[in-house]
């Protein structure tokens, strides 16, 4: 249980962070999360994927590795998850709502 919190401690955390930048120039900042909803089911903007906690390659992905870690999942050595936040709440018409993470972006610089 406390894993399961943590980890939405920090879900929560990078969300506090997020800025709404993709339509003033994609300044967002890496690994953050946002929510996307529409009448199609929705998708993510480009520089970001679905949250369905996927495994990504972490030589692909050095930077959003440096953030995440292994929190969600992964081995560490060549893998590690993103959020899975697959079961986003229905709008008030039916369509779904989707989370994002922004996989291509600025890197939060630590106070």
């Amino acid at each position: 249980m406390k894993f399961v919190y943590s980890a939405l401690a920090s879900v929560a955390l990078i969300v506090g962070t997020t800025q709404t930048s993709f339509a003033h120039g994609g300044n967002d900042y890496l690994g953050s999360v946002f929510l996307v909803g529409g009448s199609g089911g929705g998708f993510c903007p480009r520089g970001s994927i679905p949250a369905y906690g996927t495994l990504l390659p972490i030589s692909e992905h050095q930077a959003l590795y440096a953030i995440y870690g292994t929190e969600f999942g992964g081995n560490g050595s060549t893998h590690f998850a993103i959020p899975d936040l697959s079961d986003a709440p229905m709008t008030k018409n039916g369509s779904e709502m989707l989370y994002c993470v922004v996989t291509n972006g600025v890197f939060p610089i630590r106070p």
